[in-house]
Formats: structure tokens, sequence, C-alpha cells
């Protein structure tokens, strides 16, 4: 499931990847326009900087901006930035995780399919295209 942090943190960098390219964006007008608390947001970023998706600058002048150009920065890598847990299906097919019952398990092996295509799928997605797909959406 696709939790609040995630969400946030996919507002977060769409708005980064929709304004000018390496323009520094204070926080607070960060949270101001995607409607994020603060707080909540100082947080992600943070998370999203030691991820290397977003770099930031102290200062009168500083805020944050895109680490990487939006075109090859995936869906996937928000999400596993934000929340690794938020996507995946069943612990048993977390990397690393031995299932005792995986060779008798009936839905072991249809689970790790639609889990292999939906991370498929998030890494087809990049940033650029969704600030695009944003750019064509009328105003609400």
């Amino acid at each position: 499931m696709i939790t609040r942090e995630t969400d946030y943190a996919i507002r977060a960098l769409l708005y980064l990847a929709c304004g000018k390219p390496n323009t520094w964006v204070s926080a607070s007008v960060l949270a101001t326009q995607m409607e994020i608390p603060y707080r909540f947001l100082r947080r992600i970023l943070l998370k999203l900087g030691e991820m290397k998706l977003v770099v930031s600058a102290r200062g009168k002048y500083g805020g944050v901006r895109l680490a990487k150009p939006a075109e090859v920065t995936t869906l996937y890598e928000i999400v596993q930035a934000a929340d690794p847990q938020a996507i995946m299906l069943n612990i048993c097919l977390a990397e690393g995780e031995v299932c005792s019952r995986a060779v008798r398990c009936v839905i072991h092996d249809e689970l790790a399919d639609i889990q292999q295509a939906l991370h498929t799928r998030l890494h087809s997605i990049t940033l650029a295209d969704l600030a695009a797909k944003d750019q064509n959406r009328l105003p609400v």
C-alpha cells in the first residue's frame, strides 16, 4: 500500500520536476504548494537526500532541487526511498527472506509474479513522465 509518506514524497518530487531545472525551492514553499505538513516534509526530504534523489543547500537562496534529471528518476526509486515496504505484497517475497512454505504454497508463485510485474511497471515510469502528464492537466 502506498503510504502517506510515499504520496508526499511523490508530490514533492513532482513539484520539483515541474519547475525550472536546477532551481532551488524552499521547504516551506514546497510544503505549502503541495499541501504537506512542513515538519513531515522535512523528514521526507532527509530520506530523499540520503537516497540521492534531492540535494539541499542552506541559506537565503537555498532549498532543495532534484539531484538528477527527472528523465532518469523512476517511480520505483521514489517509493523505495520513502517506504521500502510500501510495495511488498508479502514478507515472503522480500529479498533475503526464506519462506518455509514456498515449495508447497499455492499462492507464492502467483504473488511473486504480481510483485515482479509491479516492480517492472514502477521502473518504467519516470518522474519526467509524471511531470509531463501533470503539465497537461487542467487546473481544478
